[in-house]
């Protein structure tokens, strides 16, 4: 896909302008930028929601693109339903086979013989276009995506906004479009959903275009960076880290360059000054000349990082700041946690992190006590100061500006309202908008900064990074690096947890469990945990030799091949099973006992489900053999 020279603008306002750039096949690139720069404007030229005002996009002929439309019609479908709905001729057959099903059920004698012999056909049609294993990798997708086993069969319309966008996000995947268009993918996932991701994207065989504010995932996903700023689009072939120290070393070379030609500039200034109307004016002149033909440099852009300023006083407290103690809660029958036990000491900074729906937020309001726990305490140690950031902003006034929250929420000068919002990035007129009028991200962004000014020691975060761009995160997570506090936040951004905690509290199947350091330290103990070996009782030669990791990785390979060839052999049993009872159901004989259908159809289904889930164990397999290979294979080629 090329785009050449493309412009769009909101009236008077210019959004971009002359923007050029081209997707490789195969290319995975990040699109990243300030928020309000274009980024979601420029997908939208490019899908066809919105026209832009001039340039054009040209695509190749086949080429298919695939987005998630804002706006999705859901047809009262089933999650599993509307995730099929892709693959056409398998949905056909699908519904085909549990019509007859039905029709079986009440039939008997030679309408049931006749339907019997239908059914056959349909299923042998639907095995040939590959029925049992698309079931299985539309399963495989939406499993990936946080989807439980019971939403599959919940009707999509009923499903919360979130539930919806995973949904939308599935449909996209499942497509395989040659060119895949993803706009912040990752909001609505909790962690696991987006390191699954990160590894579906990583294996794509085809080009993916997506914008994204996080870091960790354009690391694991983007081999490419293009920049959209103040209108204008740079190129970068690296991942985020890469990005970051090239455009480090860019500024740097461009900042001497910007100086070396002031200087030159003030030294021939002088000299046309001096000697103007001297011996020497004829060189003057020439000067002068030179000097109006002079490219000059833009100045560098002031650097949008936060100013080294106390924003407010932190009161001492005592060693032990919170005591949780046998903390349990539930909503209706669905128990969230129970038993929960954990003790937060003064400096220490927690990140609590889980699943989607484990009760993370939930845990929150129970500390304070904005929703009172079903059992249990929690017991804020002597002189805490709880400061509170919930996702609602429900400290801001509406009806204000945003230089007037800070002069008449803390009684500040209006210079001195203007530095604090200077540190967070409110700059210029922007401090006269209306709180009401702001974006997400900086209504986060001034109610974090109000939350800072109130002098609490003990801050307790629900998402403080949610719809903040990287600028912004990245002054915030600067403040709360060097908070002389105590944190306890919830967040599913990994690179600011990485940069702000020093401890993880992971909730998991109602139980807290306990990392002392940060989420990267959490994620290597996590993976040490999952592949330790049991060692063999008492000393043994094999007990002392060094690990060697050329022998590992040929060991897990032979393990990952043995275990692909006991699930083909158990698939081959499976279909001569499945084939076996489809010749007894063509048989109208076996159904003179009037019921035995119903037994026969259900032990159909119950091989056709141990099917499904051992091809998606298959494909998992499969995948993971494809990169222990890949990894021996460099390895060999290293040593």
């Amino acid at each position: 896909m090329q785009v050449k020279n493309l412009s769009k603008a909101y009236g008077v306002q210019s959004i971009f302008s002359q923007l050029s750039f081209t997707l490789q096949e195969g290319e995975k690139v990040g699109l990243i930028g300030p928020n309000g720069t274009g980024k979601s404007t420029l997908l939208k030229c490019i899908t066809g929601e919105e026209m832009s005002d001039a340039g054009e996009i040209i695509v190749n002929g086949n080429t298919s693109i695939g987005f998630v439309a804002q706006q999705n019609s859901w047809q009262n479908n089933s999650l599993f339903e509307e995730l099929l709905l892709g693959f056409e001729e398998i949905v056909a057959d699908r519904k085909t086979l549990g019509e007859l099903e039905q029709r079986m059920a009440r039939s008997e004698g030679q309408p049931l013989a006749a339907l019997m012999q239908q059914y056959a056909q349909v299923t042998e049609r639907y095995e040939r276009a590959g029925g049992y294993a698309c079931e299985a990798m539309v399963k495989r997708v939406a499993k990936g995506l946080g989807f439980t086993d019971r939403e599959f069969e919940q009707t999509v319309d009923t499903m919360s906004g979130g539930q919806k966008t995973r949904a939308a996000l599935a449909k996209v995947l499942l497509m395989q479009p040659d060119i895949l268009l993803l706009d912040e993918p990752t909001n609505h996932l909790d962690i696991h959903a987006v390191e699954w991701l990160e590894e579906y994207l990583s294996q794509y065989p085809k080009t993916v275009f997506l914008v994204s504010h996080d870091r960790y995932f354009l690391d694991k996903t983007v081999t490419r960076i293009l920049e959209l700023d103040a209108g204008r689009i740079t190129s970068f072939h690296e991942n985020y880290q890469g990005y970051l120290r090239r455009k480090a070393e860019f500024a740097e070379s461009y900042r001497r360059a910007y100086q070396k030609q002031e200087q030159v500039i003030a030294k021939t200034e002088e000299f046309i000054r001096r000697y103007k109307a001297g011996v020497k004016s004829k060189q003057a002149r020439g000067r002068e000349t030179i000097l109006s033909r002079m490219e000059r440099l833009e100045k560098p852009p002031e650097q949008k990082t936060m100013r080294p300023m106390t924003l407010a006083p932190v009161p001492e407290c005592g060693f032990y700041v919170l005591e949780v103690s046998k903390l349990a809660h539930r909503y209706g029958s669905k128990r969230l946690f129970s038993d929960l036990n954990f003790i937060i000491t003064n400096g220490e900074k927690v990140a609590l992190i889980g699943d989607n729906g484990t009760g993370k937020s939930t845990i929150l309001k129970n500390l304070i006590g904005e929703i009172l726990p079903e059992e249990g305490t929690a017991k804020f140690g002597p002189r805490v100061k709880v400061g509170y950031f919930s996702q609602g902003h429900e400290t801001l006034d509406e009806r204000k500006t945003v230089l007037e929250e800070i002069i008449y929420s803390f009684d500040k000068r209006k210079e001195e309202a203007r530095s604090l919002l200077a540190a967070f990035l409110f700059r210029g007129d922007e401090v006269e908008k209306k709180i009401r009028d702001l974006s997400g991200g900086e209504k986060s962004r001034i109610a974090l900064l109000k939350l800072l000014l109130q002098g609490a020691n003990f801050l307790v975060l629900d998402e403080p990074t949610n719809h903040l761009d990287i600028p912004s995160k990245e002054v915030v997570e600067d403040y709360l690096s060097d908070f002389p506090g105590t944190i306890l936040v919830v967040s599913h951004d990994r690179y600011f947890l990485d940069k702000v905690a020093n401890r993880v509290l992971e909730l998991d199947g109602g139980q807290i469990f306990d990392f002392m350091g940060n989420y990267s330290y959490y994620r290597f103990k996590k993976k040490e945990s999952s592949t330790e070996i049991s060692l063999p009782k008492g000393p043994s030669k094999e007990s002392y030799r060094t690990p060697n990791p050329l022998k590992e990785q040929e060991r897990s390979l032979k393990k990952m091949v043995r275990q692909i060839e006991a699930i083909e052999a158990q698939l081959e049993e499976l279909e001569a099973e499945k084939e076996a009872l489809g010749q007894k159901m063509s048989n109208p004989e076996v159904f003179a006992g009037g019921n035995e259908i119903k037994d026969l159809i259900q032990a159909y289904h119950d091989v056709e489900e141990t099917m499904n889930r051992c091809y998606a164990q298959w494909e998992a397999w499969s995948l993971e053999k494809e990169e222990l290979e890949r990894n021996l294979l460099e390895q060999t080629e290293g040593s």
